[in-house]
């Protein structure tokens, strides 16, 4: 247990230290930097001001301390002056002076040409003295962090189907993350250019539809998961966004399963995952179940035979018979295949596969209806009828029964981040996308 509490302390001394820069330290909110170089105050504050810095303002006991330490047992000039009102000190920076640590005999009291504040060090009780600002000390610098701005949307860059992008191209011309992106087997490898907040925003692709009246408008939603992450510079994130469920043109035909969107840490550390919505086969209504759930779980199919979806990260594996659609895909794990796949129960699609196993969409048994590129499970595709797929995301949605007015169960979502925003039906019409912004 101490190894792993030791490993977390050092690797946030490192987080900060490059959040403050070379040569500066953090202490509660800021970034300091002493030089140990003999110069006035003006010329302190100088060399402050280059580094988009000030004179070190001090707010309690603790820093004052903290900043005494940095000096080394020097005296060292520190932000507070009263140059302009004699006696009136204030601190450069603008900071409210809310503490002070005045020496018992301030000198400025008997001369009006000592403007400037030193602290006198450790062995003198960290304590400060006002004495004439053309004096000689060391210094310590003080500033906030830098904001580093970043938006970028993620893309499936022009893929459809069961498989990802194998191309970047253009698309993210114009935006932050240009040149900061790779692909490996249609997944996205991300390498953050910052350490800093960052505001993640997942959206699951929607399900496959057939040419029945209004199956475009039924077909399973993909969900919208939003969190707020702290990312670390040079870490890389894999991205897969979610593409759109197979259709098939045909009435009373059944659709692929919409793809779930994944950000996940490159040691396979899922971030935010936003499920895909499930296809549908010759739906005369919506379907709740077919739209993405918000929760871990995925959801059941909804008409013929009821079965449940996956979970806790897995592929939907309950379906028990022939002719019905692929599970989708979790994160673990795939959803379930028919025999024609290396299967069970009949024939019928393909279950798609788990993030960890590359995220393909499942095939169909006939007409090429696929689930989509993030777990999707195939579609049986005929178009006389067979059970849709399920969508993919953190756990799988259920195989579709053969059944006419039926549907996969839409995938189930993830979200670790904080300030969470989550919507189960957000997607109605095509791929997912991953929008990422600091803040």
């Amino acid at each position: 247990m101490m190894m792993v509490r030791n490993y977390i302390v050092f690797k946030y001394f490192f987080i900060l230290l490059d959040i403050c820069g070379e040569g500066w330290t953090y202490f509660n909110g800021f970034c300091y930097f002493t030089n140990s170089s003999c110069a006035t105050w003006e010329a302190a504050l100088s060399s402050c001001l280059s580094s988009n810095a000030s004179l070190a303002s001090i707010t309690s006991q603790e820093e004052n301390i903290y900043v005494q330490h940095k000096h080394g047992g020097e005296t060292g000039w520190i932000g507070l002056q009263d140059r302009r009102s004699n006696g009136n000190f204030t601190w450069i920076d603008g900071t409210e002076v809310n503490f002070t640590y005045w020496a018992q005999i301030r000198t400025n009291k008997f001369s009006s040409d000592q403007n400037c504040v030193h602290t006198l060090g450790p062995s003198l009780g960290y304590l400060w003295k006002d004495v004439t600002c053309t004096a000689c000390h060391t210094f310590t610098c003080k500033r906030g962090f830098p904001f580093i701005s970043f938006s970028a949307r993620f893309t499936n860059l022009g893929a459809t189907g069961r498989f990802g992008p194998t191309s970047i191209g253009s698309h993210y011309d114009g935006q932050s993350n240009k040149g900061q992106v790779t692909l490996s087997s249609g997944i996205q490898i991300w390498r953050v250019p910052h350490t800093g907040s960052y505001r993640i925003e997942a959206v699951g692709a929607s399900g496959g539809f057939d040419t029945e009246i209004n199956t475009r408008i039924y077909r399973g939603r993909g969900a919208q998961i939003i969190g707020t992450f702290k990312l670390f510079k040079g870490e890389l994130i894999k991205i897969l966004v979610g593409q759109e469920g197979g259709s098939i043109n045909a009435k009373g035909g059944s659709a692929g399963g919409g793809g779930g969107s994944f950000v996940v840490r490159n040691h396979n550390t899922p971030l935010i995952i936003a499920g895909g919505g499930a296809g549908i086969e010759s739906a005369t209504l919506r379907y709740s179940n077919a739209d993405a759930s918000v929760y871990t779980n995925g959801n059941a199919n909804a008409g013929g035979t009821h079965w449940e979806g996956g979970r806790n990260g897995n592929g939907a594996t309950a379906a028990d018979s022939g002719n019905s659609g692929g599970g989708g895909g979790g994160f673990y794990s795939s959803g379930r295949s028919s025999t024609n796949f290396g299967g069970s129960q009949g024939r019928g699609g393909e279950g798609g596969k788990g993030f960890l196993q590359g995220g393909a969409g499942g095939r169909s048994y006939v007409n090429s209806v696929p689930g989509g590129f993030g777990g999707g499970g195939g579609a049986y595709g005929s178009t006389t009828g067979g059970g849709a797929g399920g969508g993919g995301g953190y756990s799988g949605g259920a195989s579709g029964d053969n059944d006419v007015d039926s549907s996969g169960g839409g995938g189930g979502s993830f979200n670790i981040g904080i300030d969470q925003s989550n919507s189960c039906c957000y997607n109605d019409m095509g791929h997912g996308y991953v929008i990422v912004t600091s803040v």
